[in-house]
């Protein structure tokens, strides 16, 4: 074999061993941000892929708008922005809490807790 036909085979191999490694998609890291309480004193939580300086005047907005409905148990639609987030009261392990989580991308969630 000669010495180019070493290195392009060396690197036929190498190519589809590296295409292996690399991943299909790439997901942002989600993670959960106390940004400060709402009006009615709720905390409130970003779970989010933004930082906390994006996130969180945007999480506050949310909660307080969520609130003025009266903290529904059932499933209500509030757009912040452009952006249709839908909320409701889930029950936590020994009390409810409300969340809404954006329509568009469900991985970014504003979550009130007491």
């Amino acid at each position: 074999m000669r010495p180019s036909n070493f290195v392009f085979s060396l690197f036929a191999i190498g190519i589809p061993g590296f295409a292996l490694c690399m991943p299909w998609t790439t997901q942002a890291h989600t993670e959960s941000i106390y940004c400060g309480s709402a009006s009615n004193g709720l905390g409130v939580n970003a779970v989010t892929t933004q930082p906390k300086q994006n996130a969180c005047p945007e999480a506050i907005e949310v909660a307080n708008a969520y609130i003025q409905l009266n903290y529904k148990r059932e499933p209500v639609v509030i757009t912040i922005k452009g952006k249709r987030w839908i909320c409701r009261e889930r029950q936590g392990d020994t009390n409810p809490y409300g969340e809404c989580a954006m329509q568009r991308n469900p991985d970014e969630k504003v979550i009130l807790t007491s």
